[in-house]
């Protein structure tokens, strides 16, 4: 797995590439954390997922708690660009109606930036 991100009106935008999954997710917390450390203006965070390959119950987990985090500093978090496997996951769990989900990053930046207008 590997995370990238940079930062656009005050949002960041994370990407995860390749799997996941088991004990890899547990780079996501700190990686947001430093992120935030060093972007305090920060209003929100997108996550996607258009190069990422397989999720599991422990990167739904990871996803979790870092929205609870965010939501503690009163940020929003949505997630975008989850391939039909992973976006059917998010459903069946009903995790879609807990993470905003979008098709695009672009329609995921529009929803954000309405939201901090």
């Amino acid at each position: 797995m590997k995370l990238s991100h940079r930062v656009e009106n005050n949002i960041c935008i994370t990407t995860i590439e390749g799997k996941f999954t088991g004990s890899e997710v547990r780079q996501l917390s700190p990686y947001i954390n430093t992120i935030l450390i060093e972007n305090q203006h920060l209003k929100a965070l997108v996550l996607n997922f258009n190069q990422t390959t397989d999720i599991d119950s422990a990167g739904v987990g990871a996803i979790i708690i870092t929205s609870k985090i965010l939501a503690k500093k009163e940020m929003k978090s949505v997630l975008c660009q989850l391939g039909n496997k992973m976006r059917g996951t998010f459903e069946v769990a009903n995790l879609d109606k807990i993470f905003p989900i979008f098709d695009t990053e672009e329609a995921a930046l529009v929803f954000l930036n309405q939201e901090n207008s």
